[in-house]
């Protein structure tokens, strides 16, 4: 006959097993977290650099745009200071 207690022993195995296989898989979703995050970070750093160049780019632009648009109405208040000044029949 079978003694009771034997199932207790293998079942303990079984635990001690079942354990270690979750401490394991805990392990392994850590360390694939800690990737994920790394790998998240560089994007992250990647995008803020990208957009800091775009930034400056729209900034040049701007202030191209800007010097254009002085240049211009300065020439235009000539041309109307002009016309004011000159006789007309």
């Amino acid at each position: 006959m079978s003694d009771y207690r034997q199932g207790g022993k293998n079942g303990g195995g079984m635990l001690i097993t079942l354990l270690v296989g979750m401490a394991l898989g805990a392990a392994a979703v850590v360390l694939s977290n800690r990737e994920m995050r790394e790998e998240l970070m560089g994007r992250l750093e990647d995008l803020r650099k990208r957009g800091e160049r775009k930034v400056e780019e729209a900034k040049k632009e701007l202030e191209e745009a800007g010097a254009k648009g002085r240049k211009k109405a300065a020439e235009e208040l000539e041309k109307a200071k002009k016309e004011a000044g000159s006789p007309r029949h």
